[in-house]
């Protein structure tokens, strides 16, 4: 797309942003954004407000199936410590878990996928922590989750969407109040992971160690705890693994390797702000050489 086009939808929708304040404060819950306005919220991301602007189109471009987690009131914020902020399949849910286990403290965890509401989040004076999985990882995960046919024009649709959340987070990334946490640690090593994080915001935890399959085991009780009905029917797993290489297939496809190397490229920009697991020491080194 040529830089005039970007720069007209960019007009369009700052021209939105007025519009819809009047309204709604902005919001982009990616789980509810349609395929087919992936690409726009892709381009509308490069533009700082571009993602606020896009609310313009909200009755269309976004599903009205809101959930009990999108729209805190004060006394939601009020009663919460911490909030996490990310994107669909990036294991927000059992980092709250997780958090939860480490405090003590049920309804601590204040956790959505609304990319615009850190600044309502951090005035809230809540520590917001955002986590961080790989763009591959985190799209066939979502298709797997809702049982998508795979096609090559939804998962194109999957990075957009992943590029324009992340590219958004990225300019809150120099906040004091928001850190990182990479899915790949605090998944394996919640412990170690969420250690760091508490004693840099001064939160002492009650629980030293933490056991991932205990939150691994409540996985399936939040949508409960809120009344909610699940709305997907998980894919038994012959079916799943065949998916799964479908997904693989697709996601090599040479049409997309120039869009998933930008969302790789954002994903590893804020990788680095996150804390990784600690090196082995010479010790551990030898002893897994010689295993």
């Amino acid at each position: 797309m040529s830089a005039g086009a970007i720069t007209r939808i960019s007009l369009v929708l700052m021209a939105g942003i007025g519009a819809s304040a009047h309204n709604h404060s902005p919001a982009h819950h990616p789980q509810r954004l349609h395929p087919r306005f992936a690409r726009l919220a892709d381009i509308a991301s490069h533009v700082p407000h571009g993602l606020a602007g896009l609310s313009v189109l909200a009755p269309v471009a976004f599903s009205r199936a809101l959930s009990s987690t999108e729209n805190p009131s004060g006394d939601d914020l009020h009663r919460s410590g911490i909030a996490i902020c990310g994107f669909p399949r990036t294991g927000s849910t059992y980092l709250k878990f997780a958090i939860e286990r480490s405090l003590e403290t049920p309804g601590a965890v204040w956790r959505t996928h609304d990319v615009l509401a850190v600044p309502q989040l951090e005035e809230a004076e809540l520590l917001v922590l955002v986590p961080l999985r790989d763009p591959r990882s985190t799209a066939i995960s979502w298709s797997l989750y809702n049982n998508d046919e795979p096609a090559l024009s939804l998962m194109r649709s999957r990075i957009h969407s992943y590029s324009a959340w992340h590219r958004q987070i990225a300019r809150y990334a120099v906040s004091p109040g928001v850190r990182f946490l990479s899915f790949d640690y605090f998944t394996t090593e919640p412990s170690q992971a969420l250690s760091t994080k508490f004693s840099a915001a001064g939160i002492q935890p009650r629980h030293d160690h933490i056991a991932g399959q205990d939150v691994a085991a409540r996985l399936g009780d939040d949508d409960a705890a809120h009344g909610v009905e699940p709305r997907h029917t998980h894919v038994p797993s012959d079916h799943r693994a065949s998916l799964r290489a479908d997904y693989e297939a697709l996601l090599d496809d040479p049409k997309l390797a120039s869009q998933l190397s930008s969302a790789q490229a954002l994903f590893e920009a804020l990788l680095r702000r996150a804390p990784q697991p600690p090196a082995p020491n010479s010790h551990q080194a030898d002893v897994h050489q010689n295993s």
